[in-house]
């Protein structure tokens, strides 16, 4: 259905006065290695207390309306306030668009954000869609990683061009689309799939991290497959510090490997 004037006016107002007022919270979801079950990082959540119902919402809306680097410029700056100090060996995820990637001089204003409460070398930078030009993630990508970021490609396998990205990015992670960790012990075509993904970047020092993990049986499956991290609610539903992520998860993998 077409949205008329008045909504993209009111919808874009209701953006605009969310984006001045910093009207957002900041949630932290870890990750963790499934080797050791233990915390290695935790992904920042941008979500909104005003205008919109969800984060989806949110950033539909402002990708509809060209004011995604501003939203997210905002939502980095908070992620930088509530991170401080940042614990030490854990790495923290930051979600970059491609249309963000796309502005003059984003590394070194990713950068700049950062320092020099946080260094560059603890910080993975993850590229959140997979349907944008690539040589614009690739040269971002690039000068992002001279300054020390690592980089993360998300939603592997929601793409049909997800393996040239691989190529021709050479991420440090690659984040598995959640509709391949669904339900993966009980299919051997998933199974195999990632099976393969999970050799390839262990051959080429790439992490895996199976995202939306929810039951112990899917864990202990990808674990098999030789996937590297995982992420979800099995392990932690988002909570409103990385502190109060941290244990949980670490309470939730103690039971895990007790069972």
């Amino acid at each position: 259905m077409r949205r008329g004037r008045a909504d993209v006016s009111e919808e874009a107002g209701g953006l605009l006065g969310l984006i001045r007022d910093s009207a957002i919270e900041t949630y932290f979801q870890p990750i963790i290695d499934l080797e050791s079950l233990t915390v290695v990082g935790l992904e920042a959540l941008t979500r909104p207390t005003s205008t919109f119902s969800d984060a989806s919402s949110m950033f539909g809306a402002a990708a509809r309306l060209g004011l995604l680097p501003s939203l997210e410029t905002v939502a980095r700056r908070r992620i930088m306030a509530r991170t401080r100090p940042w614990p030490g060996g854990a790495l923290l995820f930051l979600n970059v668009s491609p249309d963000a990637l796309a502005e003059t001089g984003i590394a070194e204003r990713i950068d700049d954000e950062a320092r020099p409460t946080h260094s560059p070398q603890r910080m993975v930078i993850e590229v959140t869609e997979t349907h944008a030009d690539t040589s614009t993630i690739r040269d971002a990508a690039q000068a992002l990683r001279r300054r020390g970021f690592q980089i993360a490609l998300d939603d592997l396998g929601a793409g049909s061009q997800d393996l040239r990205r691989v190529v021709e990015i050479r991420p440090d992670w690659i984040k598995l689309d959640r509709e391949l960790v669904r339900d993966i012990d009980r299919d051997p075509v998933r199974q195999q799939l990632v099976n393969s993904l999970a050799a390839f970047a262990a051959r080429v020092s790439c992490n895996v991290v199976a995202e939306g993990v929810e039951r112990a049986d899917e864990l202990l499956t990808l674990r098999r497959l030789g996937v590297s991290h995982a992420q979800g609610y099995l392990i932690a539903r988002p909570a409103e510090s990385f502190e109060s992520a941290t244990i949980a998860a670490n309470r939730r993998t103690r039971r895990l490997m007790a069972a």
